[in-house]
């Protein structure tokens, strides 16, 4: 499946650094007529985004157009993370014809430093998955419980060991665009929902 690429974002990171696109095409692992036809036509994949996105070292979500997220400047090791995290949102949706959708905005901190900001859409009773890097997985549940209430089932593990360890499993009930927060050790989750 192909995305809208930002080729503005993509050729000016490229030229600030001084490269070819021939240059580009080797350091992401792509060939350059792969290269020439996403800064032309601005359609990519999401393994091209991503190997892109992580040789400019910069959030792959970046380089989509008409994305409303703002994501600072991060350090190199947030930024591998939040491109890690986009291919794994990117996969993580179970589609049911008759559900309802509920935009979940999620913020996730680190020692609170932020790691990372997006919107999941969450098909109401329907499990989403969402793994950051190789770090952290959360499986999150939406429930539309009236007019105004949502209620949002979690699981937090702790992936880093290859292992999958359960840090939390906060329940939520929040109101519409009502901001609920967990701590689990040194990460924040924030999570906002709206349907």
């Amino acid at each position: 499946m192909e995305m809208k690429i930002d080729i503005e974002l993509i050729k000016s990171q490229r030229e600030k650094r001084a490269w070819t696109q021939s240059q580009l095409a080797k350091l992401s692992g792509l060939s350059l007529r792969t290269i020439q036809r996403i800064e032309k036509a601005g359609l990519a994949s999401q393994e091209s985004a991503k190997s892109i996105a992580s040789v400019l070292e910069i959030p792959v979500e970046r380089l989509q157009i008409n994305q409303n997220r703002k994501i600072r400047s991060l350090p190199k090791w947030a930024a591998s993370i939040v491109a890690s995290f986009a291919v794994g949102i990117s996969t993580m949706f179970i589609l049911s014809a008759k559900a309802e959708p509920v935009m979940i905005d999620l913020k996730l901190s680190k020692q609170e430093e932020l790691v990372t900001t997006l919107h999941i859409l969450n098909e109401s009773g329907s499990e989403s998955v969402v793994e950051i890097s190789e770090l952290l997985r959360l499986k999150l549940v939406s429930e539309l419980l009236g007019e105004d209430s949502i209620r949002l089932n979690t699981e937090l593990f702790d992936i880093s060991s290859g292992k999958e360890v359960l840090i939390g499993t906060p329940e939520f009930i929040a109101q519409n665009q009502e901001e609920v927060e967990a701590k689990f050790g040194d990460f924040s989750l924030s999570l906002t929902p709206s349907k």
